[in-house]
């Protein structure tokens, strides 16, 4: 029981350590996505066939086996309740082109904005009909798949009445939420199958190798409230926090300029700015990298994405690192890291 105390505190005290720990998640950019769809909602006044004044707006959702949908809300003036959403179109992300968001510009709405709007969609890997839409969206009822249709591309939910300028934040909120889905190990089909798509050309893309298959305990150091590890990147040493609490692992400016001097980052390596929340709940903005190979103790492991801390703040193994191992824990009676591949 003592042990465990030992280790639940050590965690805590990881959990704490950076300025900038965690990224902005993907739950929390789904969130911002459809506070904005709820705050341009869409009003339709009393008629002949809607008795009712209402506003509606869409929201969407996704789940852990890697399913987005598309769902209609709808609030009647008269009544405090929402109408439960009626899911109108969902995709599996594993069958679509996540990293390729499309998008066009929508003239067939003239009635609400008549210099059109913005539209942006993911397309089926293939072209293949993979999405399903509900057929009252306007789209051909089919009997045969009993009121749901299949369709080539995943159109996103748009309020018709924005200003070009939130338009852009809203796309902008959308390619950044599926860059974080596209190098995120997360979001897939559970099936076991061991002929599901999936599963036939499955690749590990974590890549771990070890050149020690006894043991998977790595020493750490403790000095204060910190432990620190000491890790290898390309061919360059140095000792490293290990901070449990950053979502990333994350280098300073200056040893970015040793990497790309010794030939471990190249131009191709950069990834998309990524959006990190500070302490105080400020939201910064930090360039990011893909480290083809981060060594720590006996194991390698390839294609670690690193966030660029803007000043020369420490060097945090973080997140990005760790769970790439099936499991890991810390020993702090023993002062090591214990890493299960």
């Amino acid at each position: 029981m003592k042990r465990m105390k030992v280790l639940v505190l050590a965690m805590l005290c990881l959990s704490i350590i950076s300025g900038f720990a965690q990224s902005l998640s993907i739950d929390e950019t789904i969130n911002y996505i459809n506070i904005k769809q709820r705050e341009n909602s869409l009003t339709l006044n009393k008629t002949e066939h809607n008795p009712y004044k209402s506003i509606v707006w869409d929201e969407i959702n996704l789940t852990n086996d890697g399913k987005l949908s598309k769902s209609l809300y709808i609030k009647y003036d008269s009544l405090e309740t929402i109408e439960n959403p009626l899911i109108q179109e969902y995709c599996y992300l594993d069958d679509m082109q996540i990293n390729n968001l499309k998008e066009y510009q929508n003239f067939q709405t003239a009635l609400y904005n008549p210099n059109g709007f913005w539209c942006w969609y993911l397309n089926c890997k293939n072209n293949e009909p993979y999405v399903w839409q509900d057929d009252l969206i306007g789209k051909t009822f089919d009997n045969n798949k009993k009121g749901y249709i299949y369709t080539r591309a995943f159109e996103l939910p748009h309020p018709l009445d924005l200003d070009l300028y939130k338009e852009r934040k809203l796309c902008n909120a959308y390619k950044y939420l599926f860059e974080r889905i596209y190098e995120s190990d997360k979001y897939h089909r559970n099936d076991n199958d061991p002929f599901a798509p999936k599963n036939i050309s499955k690749i590990n893309s974590n890549n771990i190798s070890s050149n020690n298959k006894t043991s998977n305990n790595i020493s750490i150091t403790k000095e204060g409230s910190l432990y620190y590890i000491i890790v290898k990147i390309g061919s360059i040493i140095k000792k490293f926090i290990l901070d449990s609490g950053a979502s990333e692992l994350n280098i300073s400016e200056d040893l970015e300029k040793q990497l790309v001097k010794d030939g471990s980052i190249i131009e191709s390596d950069y990834l998309s700015n990524g959006l990190y929340k500070t302490a105080n709940g400020a939201i910064i903005e930090c360039r990011r990298v893909k480290l083809r190979n981060v060594t720590v103790g006996p194991f390698s492991v390839s294609n670690v994405t690193a966030s660029i801390s803007n000043d020369n703040s420490e060097l945090l193994l973080g997140k990005s690192f760790l769970d790439k191992f099936k499991k890991w824990s810390i020993d702090n009676d023993k002062s090591e890291l214990i890493l299960e591949n």
